[in-house]
């Protein structure tokens, strides 16, 4: 088996899971109650938040745990609508994933801008600071790395530029984390990431933030009152590990990796002529591709690779069940809902070999021969 869909969720380390094991087993007591062995768990709890905000070169106190980046992009919006006048509007880029661009829209509804994008889906920063000179805008919101195309976007520049007119800017890094360097993202007024991306365990995750959140789920006094609800120590422990062991990536490995990215992009464009590289020609998170298709939907091409052992994607993973055609971020960079049907994505993790990426287009050729024979050779787009 070759799993390419790393940018759903990652494959648990082994130290991770031996982590989270030993947690389960002598650190199960509640950290809130009030007897030694609870003080213990929340001894090691608050350890893990300091390590772990380390990481980030943040304080403990500005990190607060969550169930992974969807609730920390839930919490921080919600906290806003409360904080912000109502009269205030919100820049977002339209590429955003659906926890932030969703609760943005839902929470300030009528009040929301959307950055323009180029067809790489890349924002241009020159057009961000027009908006900001023209509008007494609330906050900005830029995802670090697009889920889908792993576009990197212009959030460090934009952040500067917020921090000069004091607007709150908020990055979606949950894509980042794990993959790139994250020493600068405390330049952001608050960030979000999530442990299953980058070697952790699933429900768990963390928003960083320069000030206090207001609660949004309510019903305790834990995380000092800013989230209700016991504390989740095991995988905690679990995103420690994950963290000191992924967050400090060696440029080198970075570069050797996106070439194998990009020699397999060429053997495909070779092999299956008029397939297209979405975001292509910017840069790119190093173990992303997001390819457009020149035949058949994206479903068929999932089947069919799966068959023969090649695990890959229809694009972000929670919107697969939805069976959108036209998603939000694929038709801000100019495709349609035809278009968007034969996307697939592939996404390798730091297990994947160059021989799993060499693999892969060769049985991308083989399928696609499959499927223009299943189709009486038709040129004919089929779906």
């Amino acid at each position: 088996m070759s799993y390419f869909d790393n940018n759903a969720t990652t494959q648990p380390s082994q130290k991770v899971l031996d982590a989270v094991s030993e947690a389960q087993r002598v650190d199960w007591a509640n950290p809130s109650s009030p007897y030694r062995v609870s003080a213990v768990v929340r001894a090691k709890l608050e350890r893990a938040r300091a390590d772990i905000a380390e990481c980030f070169s943040a304080s403990p106190e500005q990190l607060l745990f969550t169930s992974g980046a969807t609730e920390a992009n839930n919490t921080y919006m919600a906290h806003q609508y409360h904080r912000l006048g109502k009269d205030q509007r919100i820049l977002v880029s339209p590429i955003e994933h659906p926890s932030v661009s969703e609760p943005l829209t839902s929470w300030f509804s009528g009040r929301v801008d959307w950055m323009p994008v180029n067809d790489q889906g890349l924002v241009a920063v020159n057009e961000v600071e027009k908006r900001l000179q023209a509008n007494d805008y609330g906050l900005v919101c830029l995802m670090a790395a697009n889920n889908e195309t792993g576009v990197l976007q212009p959030w460090e520049p934009i952040s500067q530029i917020c921090q000069a007119r004091k607007i709150p800017f908020f990055s979606d890094a949950t894509q980042w984390v794990g993959k790139l360097d994250v020493s600068t993202l405390g330049d952001c007024s608050a960030f979000s990431f999530s442990g299953h991306k980058f070697g952790g365990t699933k429900g768990v995750g963390g928003l960083i933030s320069k000030e206090p959140m207001h609660p949004l789920i309510k019903g305790g006094r834990q995380e000092k009152d800013q989230r209700g609800g016991t504390e989740n120590y095991p995988n905690i422990e679990g995103l420690r590990v994950a963290c000191q062991e992924r967050l400090f990536p060696s440029q080198a490995e970075n570069f050797l990796r996106e070439q194998w990215r990009n020699e397999f992009e060429k053997k495909v464009c070779a092999l299956i002529p008029s397939t297209e590289v979405l975001g292509g020609k910017v840069a790119r998170l190093w173990n992303t591709s997001l390819l457009l298709m020149p035949n058949f939907g994206n479903l068929r091409w999932v089947s069919l690779l799966d068959r023969v052992g090649f695990q890959v994607s229809t694009g972000a993973a929670c919107s697969v069940s939805q069976l959108k055609s036209d998603k939000q971020g694929l038709s801000a960079i100019g495709l349609g809902p035809v278009q968007s049907r034969r996307v697939i994505r592939v996404s390798s993790s730091w297990q994947t070999a160059e021989r799993n990426w060499q693999n892969l287009g060769e049985a991308m050729a083989t399928v696609f021969a499959e499927l223009v024979q299943d189709s009486g050779e038709s040129p004919v787009i089929s779906l």
